[in-house]
């Protein structure tokens, strides 16, 4: 049979439903209680043990809800509530983190290059995932003169031997990108 005061501290504490951290502060506590009223009938059989521990607190049923209202229900519903809470953000906040550094972005156009296609202030998705580039996409780059900054290019041809993208952007002379250097495709945006 296991240990009568673990039996008794599980039958309380089913009916308590406390909060991870209140119920092993609660049956701690509890647990000493009991650990001395033992010791003082060492004689006893887990029966006779387990008939004490109802006479002397009271049944489990009683006990439970009793911690259960004096710890607060809507307390003990709050910091379970909370803690599933903050689980869910830390999980969505990697992969938010995750899904933003290796699928996709989302961008601001701040200039006019690739007018009328995205106009400034419009916001895009660009799926960095993206293999092969046909002409007409909008792609997002990274200029060899400044590998911190993005800029938008729309795609005149590939070259088929070394896999350059030559891109244009208005009023400007067509340029050839490599492959390493696109961040990805533009796939929505808000126009």
């Amino acid at each position: 049979m296991p240990d009568p005061i673990d039996a008794y501290l599980d039958a309380v504490m089913s009916f308590a439903r406390l909060a991870p951290a209140d119920e092993r502060r609660v049956r701690g506590e509890l647990a000493d209680h009991l650990h001395e009223l033992v010791a003082r009938h060492s004689e006893l059989q887990n029966e006779e043990i387990l008939a004490m521990f109802a006479k002397e607190f009271g049944d489990p049923r009683d006990v439970g809800y009793s911690i259960a209202k004096s710890k607060g229900r809507f307390r003990t519903y709050v910091k379970k509530k909370v803690r599933r809470l903050s689980i869910g953000a830390v999980v969505l906040v990697v992969l938010w983190f995750t899904v933003r550094a290796n699928v996709a972005e989302a961008f601001k156009v701040e200039g006019n290059s690739v007018a009328p296609l995205l106009n400034p202030g419009t916001r895009c998705v660009v799926y960095k995932l993206a293999a092969g580039y046909a002409p007409g996409d909008v792609i997002v780059y990274k200029p060899a003169e400044d590998r911190s900054r993005r800029f938008l290019g729309i795609v005149k041809d590939v070259d088929a031997a070394t896999g350059d993208l030559h891109i244009t952007r208005n009023g400007r002379p067509e340029l050839s990108v490599s492959h390493a250097d696109v961040v990805g495709r533009v796939v929505l945006n808000t126009r």
